[in-house]
């Protein structure tokens, strides 16, 4: 039964790419299983790791999530209203060097998993990547080509491999 399941939640991930209007898909994710908010666009991306089907996906409301991300579903990835994951973003929520094949690097790198918390007003540059257990608070931008690996307190850019903070983004008084 478990099998059968996974195997439905796999084609229904492969239909979504059938879907061309971008708030159309964003809305079957809801019916998926997706906690999906208002006016939410998503354009044609990639989930895997649906073994809980859609149900770790947590979409607030005004997000817009470009063509080809790549999300993992491992565990919960949220993202806060109005964040954008920029074209070709990668969530990853766990960490898996090889344990179902017994790779003897589990050793050195053991598999991990852990939720990614996208902070409301973030803003992912293209070809990112956040890796598992990252929370990045409000209003975080990371220029294109960030591999996020640590949580940010919010109100920064980041940019680099690894990401690190360049400059704050607190709001100058008026």
């Amino acid at each position: 039964m478990r099998r059968a399941r996974h195997a439905l939640f796999l084609l229904l991930a492969q239909a979504l790419h059938w879907v061309v209007v971008p708030q159309l898909r964003a809305r079957l994710l809801a019916l998926f299983g997706a906690t999906v908010g208002r006016n939410v666009r998503i354009g044609d991306i990639d989930l895997f790791n649906l073994e809980a089907g859609f149900q770790h996906l947590i979409i607030e409301d005004d997000v817009h999530v470009g063509p080809g991300c790549r999300l993992d579903l491992t565990d919960q990835i949220v993202l806060r209203r109005g964040s954008v994951l920029a074209p070709e973003c990668l969530v990853l929520t766990h960490l898996d060097v090889g344990e179902h094949h017994d790779s003897p690097m589990v050793r050195h790198f053991p598999t991990s998993h852990g939720p990614v918390d996208i902070g409301s007003h973030s803003w992912i540059g293209a070809r990112s990547t956040i890796l598992a257990g990252v929370t990045l608070g409000e209003m975080t931008a990371a220029a294109a080509g960030s591999l996020i690996r640590s949580d940010s307190p919010g109100h920064t850019l980041l940019a680099g491999a690894p990401a690190k903070p360049i400059r704050s983004l607190e709001a100058s008084p008026q």
